[in-house]
């Protein structure tokens, strides 16, 4: 107890009767709520007024996300709300914070299969809501009936009860209601969840619906038609995935966009016609559609998303719009079926594993709007490639590179070299390049650890060689040393900007490399593995060092980052294993994770900054970092 004066007592009852009253009204849930009453005992002490955080549920738990406290709240007097969650008949009941409760399946309560979600905790608290995963994603429930106190029902509550029949909500509920044993929002504009244990074939959804929740149809395996209400404007994450039996299913045209996974393993929908005004076909929207043969694509459509229709393997037909600019990661992988596809003049970029396995491919057009195809684009694509001296293409791009070619010459029609073209390549020596590529995609010459000289057609207007070494032609840009020159030494030309990603990678033979003042950039992996790399300098012009620009130069023994860095990218010099001295100036701004890992003779880290500058820095997991940085380093002139 703490003593206290005649007008702070008066002060402090007068404040809590304020607070008091306060409490008859409405209370919005971003609200401070007094839990306790102040008791003024006869010794004039007082106890300690305890004030509850705000408490409120996470956008996660909320279908509407919003809580709205009913009008009739009362105060409590002398109110102890338990922290720990308090288990009774099959129940879990968790404090809201606010002397409400939302409850969790804890077992299988009385009646199950068939429960009723209590209205009053076990020491007489209001339930108003249902929790994470709330019904424990019981096959086996049958029906669940929904008091009038609930207000909240997290999006995930039904998740796993494929065998519900029935959701029943009391009819004095402000905020649900159901219709033929299914859940939606008390007002008929939000379709919540599907009871999908029903044996029932077909469904209508009631025209006030313009709103569909999260997985509502999800495992709905007896469904076979589905007519959707002319309201939807969008087909929601895991709307409808693993309705195996679903056969056809017409999108309304108001709706603007299909979710993620919104169809995934449907495995007997047959045919799916997207309306125009669809801007974005969302991940794995259709995967596993096996049963399907045809689907239109409107133009509107502007994004279709990674694996959006794999292992569709009945496909025969479809269409890419005319607005993508990119065929993403195994969007059409494993179609087996797919006979002809039009690439868009427009699309800019196919990703890796984009058309992979696609066997019954029989032709293709790359247009000349391509500038990139990742590795592995067309990978089993044996009907639309053809092979000549040792290197695949697929129309007019380099795809492949036999593993046991020694001179690469490209056919004179080749406008591209695909990424990890000729990656491990370990018997290329030499590679001529003609005057129409005009796109080398990454990693193409990755590994090729015996490669001497690059050769470039002078006429060629976007690439040249110096000294058997690749640039840009404008010579902003290193693109490729060949790594298994027998210098020892290296100095870049004056004037390149950016290296490029794996650029110098495995030059074994290199202890030393000189950079200009013009170097920008150093690019992702661009010195990985030089061994015998002893010395380099990093120019303060230089503003990036990218992940793993360094890593496993085993002989390298000092870096000092210039001035002007100002990222360290993830393992920029990890495995370093004789480096004794590192130097990061304070203009560094960002530092990736693990920069110096396995570098076990680096007993500390000079920082030019002070210790505050330090602070600053966005840094990843550098444990070595925390402990052995020494501040205000001054280097020596």
């Amino acid at each position: 107890m703490k003593k206290i004066s005649f007008w702070a007592l008066l002060l402090v009852v007068t404040l809590s009767l304020s607070l008091l009253a306060g409490c008859n009204g409405d209370r919005n849930e971003g609200s401070t709520t007094v839990e306790e009453t102040t008791t003024v005992e006869e010794t004039t002490t007082v106890e300690e007024t305890t004030v509850v955080e705000e408490t409120t549920f996470s956008e996660e738990t909320t279908v509407s996300q919003q809580t709205t406290v009913a009008e009739d709240t009362t105060v409590i007097e002398e109110t102890t709300v338990p922290e720990e969650p308090i288990v009774s008949d099959g129940w879990e009941f968790f404090s809201n914070g606010d002397g409400t409760y939302y409850v969790k399946l804890a077992g299988y309560p009385d009646g199950y299969p068939n429960i009723v979600v209590p209205a009053l905790s076990p020491n007489g608290y209001k339930v108003t809501g249902i929790g994470e995963d709330g019904f424990l994603a019981l096959k086996s429930l049958l029906s669940v009936v929904i008091p009038d106190s609930i207000e909240n029902i997290d999006y995930s509550a039904f998740s796993g009860c494929i065998g519900i029949e029935s959701i029943t909500v009391d009819t004095n509920n402000k905020h649900y209601k159901s219709i033929d044993g299914n859940l939606y929002s008390k007002d008929g504009t939000v379709l919540i969840k599907y009871a999908v244990g029903k044996k029932d074939t077909k469904f209508i959804m009631p025209d006030s619906v313009t709103t569909i929740g999260y997985g509502a149809f999800l495992r709905g395996t007896s469904l076979t038609n589905i007519t959707l209400s002319e309201g939807i404007t969008s087909i929601p994450d895991f709307a409808f995935a693993h309705c195996e039996n679903l056969e056809s299913v017409t999108i309304p045209d108001g709706v603007t966009s299909v979710g993620n996974a919104s169809f995934a393993y449907c495995k007997n929908l047959e045919s799916v016609t997207i309306p125009d005004g669809v801007t974005s076909v969302g991940d794995s929207s259709f995967t596993y559609c096996e049963s399907l043969v045809n689907v239109v694509l409107p133009d509107s459509i502007t994004s279709i998303g990674i694996s959006a229709f794999q292992h569709c393997t009945g496909l025969e037909n479809i269409n890419i719009p005319n607005g993508i600019e990119s065929i993403v990661l195994t969007t059409f992988s494993d179609c087996t079926s797919l006979k002809k596809i039009i690439i868009p003049n427009g699309v800019t970029r196919i990703e890796s594993w984009a058309f992979a396995n696609c066997i019954s491919l029989e032709n293709i057009i790359i247009p000349d709007s391509v500038v990139s195809i990742d590795g592995g684009a067309f990978g089993g694509c044996t009907n639309i490639s053809e092979i000549e001296n040792g290197i695949t293409y697929v129309d007019r791009w380099a795809i492949y590179g036999d593993e046991n070619i020694t001179e690469a010459v490209l056919r004179n029609n080749t406008v591209g070299i695909a990424g990890e073209a000729f990656m491990n390549c370990d018997e290329l020596i030499s590679i001529t390049i003609p005057n129409n590529v005009k796109a080398i995609g990454d990693l193409a010459f990755y590994f090729c650890r015996k490669l001497e000289n690059i050769s470039v057609d002078p006429n060629n207007t976007h690439y040249k060689d110096v000294d058997g070494n690749l640039y840009s032609k404008d010579g902003s840009v290193l693109v490729r040393y060949a790594c298994a020159k027998l210098n020892s030494s290296f100095e870049v030309l004056d004037g390149v900007k950016f290296i490029d990603p794996t650029a110098f990678a495995y030059g074994l033979n290199l202890t030393e490399i000189t950079l200009p003042n013009s170097v920008y950039s150093i690019g992702a992996d661009a010195f990985h593995g030089c061994k015998g790399l002893t010395k380099i300098n990093i120019p303060d012009e230089i503003h990036e060092i990218g992940d793993r620009a360094f890593q496993f130069c085993t002989s390298l023994d000092n870096v000092y980052v210039g001035n002007g860095v100002e990222r360290i990218g993830d393992r920029a010099f990890s495995d370093c294993y004789n480096m004794t001295c590192a130097v990061i100036s304070d203009s560094v701004t960002s530092i990736g994770e693990h920069i110096f890992d396995n570098c076990g003779k680096l007993e500390k880290v000079y920082y030019t900054g002070t210790e505050a500058e330090w602070s600053k820095i966005s840094m990843s997991d550098n444990g070595y970092l925390t402990y052995y940085v020494v501040f205000n380093y001054v280097p020596e002139e």
